[in-house]
């Protein structure tokens, strides 16, 4: 069978790479010269999320981290072990290696060719000016798909734009092995801004905001909270939208399936959609023929978005800039009982279990138990943020 899958990123590349393990006749076309770029996102992953992906790429793999460390608007800041390890990867490396895996499989790829989808079983080549005919359809061209959406995708409201900043630190500069996350609203409005630590005095810092135009003010206020007086030398800076807004109901046509940032699979806390690409293609194909192959695709990725809804109302509970004195008190709260906080449930992926994890510290559990049934003013701040959705 026939299948165009539009748009060469992480979930074009593994959608083709699935496909064509199946059987399928692929042709994969991307607008630009060379994938991976222009960069997008920072590149964090799990050790799960890398299993899912079942490529050979040992070699992206930049640092490996096991805490995270939360910081309030006032900085203090609780640190969370992770069950399982986390790690920076160079995402063009990922990239450029998924295109090599599928280019071996057989999968046809046309770099610095733009299509436009004409109906659900065709679509125009703006390089030959020929429509041209396939069985299926993958949609994996990201968020540009947002500026003209076929009528099955939803039409996202609002969005979140990231920037990173990758910079050179001089002087002494004592080295950290954790990744820190800042929910400060007065800094980064509607999400958080983030400190990714690489070799000695090289950091990863980025900042996702509702008002884009205040983006490099606020981080170059950033910088010199963190580092001070140190001259700082910004290597490169790039980013773009992080989608944190899940479709309202899934429901494509007979021969099409959306994917990725172009149906809006992102982790709703953190934006993070590795996640949910590779776990929508993480099944054996060996036993699957071609057609077979794109109904159960079609079939993960609603399960994969099932999932993601449950982790919403936790995200619009660290989103909402209305809950900023909340945040602050529950990290301080923690961080005078706590250095650091271990439990099963902290998981990177699967947000949703977050307000499990003092369940499996009993001494957590009693101490956060005291503070609800001790203090009527936080138990009301807590029970607004996490209904506010559905008083709205």
């Amino acid at each position: 069978m026939k299948t165009g899958v539009i748009g060469g990123g992480i979930s074009g590349l593994l959608t083709s790479i699935r496909l064509s393990e199946s059987g399928c006749n692929v042709y994969l076309y991307e607008e630009h010269t060379e994938v991976g770029l222009p960069e997008h996102c920072t590149g964090i992953v799990s050790k799960k999320t890398l299993k899912m992906m079942n490529a050979p790429i040992d070699e992206c793999i930049k640092k490996e981290f096991t805490e995270i460390a939360f910081f309030n608007s006032k900085g203090e800041s609780i640190k969370l072990k992770l069950n399982e390890p986390i790690f920076s990867i160079d995402r063009v490396c990922l990239e450029k290696k998924l295109l090599k895996i599928a280019e071996g499989l057989g999968v046809n790829v046309y770099l610095k060719t733009k299509v436009a989808l004409v109906d659900h079983d065709r679509f125009y080549n703006f390089s030959t000016k020929k429509i041209e005919d396939f069985n299926n359809i993958v949609l994996a061209w990201g968020n540009s798909i947002q500026q003209n959406p076929p009528p099955f995708l939803h039409k996202r409201t609002s969005q979140i734009i990231g920037i990173n900043r990758l910079i050179e630190i001089e002087g002494n500069i004592k080295e950290e092995n954790y990744i820190s996350v800042y929910f400060n609203h007065y800094l980064s409005p509607g999400f958080f801004s983030w400190k990714v630590p690489l070799n000695r005095g090289t950091f990863i810092l980025g900042l996702g905001s509702l008002d884009p135009k205040k983006i490099p003010l606020s981080l170059n206020k950033f910088e010199n909270e963190l580092f001070g007086n140190n001259r700082i030398k910004i290597v490169k800076s790039y980013g773009g939208v992080i989608n944190v807004s899940l479709p309202e109901a899934v429901a494509f046509p007979k021969k099409v399936i959306a994917i990725g940032d172009a149906l809006g699979m992102s982790k709703p806390l953190s934006g993070g959609g590795i996640y949910g690409i590779s776990k929508a293609l993480n099944f054996d194909v060996t036993r699957i023929n071609c057609e077979d192959v794109f109904e159960k695709i079609k079939s993960n990725i609603f399960n994969v978005v099932r999932e993601l809804k449950k982790q919403e109302r936790i995200s619009r509970v660290f989103h909402n800039p209305s809950n900023q004195e909340l945040l602050d008190e529950t990290i301080s709260f923690i961080s005078k009982n706590y250095s650091i906080i271990s439990s099963k449930a902290i998981d990177y992926d699967e947000h949703q279990n977050f307000i499990l994890f003092p369940i499996f510290s009993p001494k957590l559990f009693l101490t956060m138990s005291l503070k609800l049934i001790r203090d009527k003013e936080y138990r009301k701040k807590l029970k607004k943020a996490i209904y506010s959705d559905l008083l709205d």
